[in-house]
């Protein structure tokens, strides 16, 4: 249920919208692998993010990886907290040269913004996930793409063109 609905997500809303443009290779090749956690302790959600990273440097992995927190994680302000204790894991075990997240959250409000500003929506997804990408497919990708700082820009006003009220 939960795989299905990120699943759609990615299909009918970020490839949809072009909000991602790196998102479709991966999606369309089935190089994506989604890791449901039932578990709402935080030092076993660090190990499996650990576990998860492991994974993804054996030979075959997929692209890339997310990790899809059931519950527990309501709470904007609480998935923030684990978001940022991940990244500091990612530091601390050598691996932030490695791997980058990506967060996302279904009530995702960017700093600075009114929670109802659609702009919001690029990072709000139907559980709140920890996205783990390798910094090596992410330089990669940024080299074939021509303007990838303009993404952030282009989408924000994609979507509140597509959601103003």
């Amino acid at each position: 249920m939960e795989i299905q609905a990120v699943s759609q997500w990615i299909e009918h809303f970020v490839l949809k919208h072009n909000l991602c443009p790196f998102a479709h290779k991966p999606f369309k090749e089935k190089q994506i692998e989604y890791v449901v956690i039932q578990n709402t302790s935080i030092p076993e959600i660090l190990q499996e993010l650990l576990d998860c990273c492991e994974r993804l440097q054996q030979p075959n992995s997929p692209q890339t990886l997310l990790l899809i927190l059931k519950s527990g994680f309501d709470d904007f302000e609480d998935y923030l907290d684990l978001f940022e204790l991940s990244e500091d894991l990612l530091k601390m075990e050598i691996l932030d040269e490695t791997f980058q997240l990506a967060s996302f959250h279904p009530k995702y409000c960017f700093d600075g913004l009114a929670y109802s500003d659609p702009a919001n929506l690029t990072n709000r997804a139907p559980y709140p996930l920890i996205h783990i990408l390798r910094c090596s497919d992410v330089e990669q990708a940024i080299s074939q793409h021509p303007n990838t700082l303009d993404i952030p820009e282009r989408n924000i006003k994609i979507l509140r063109a597509l959601f103003r009220t």
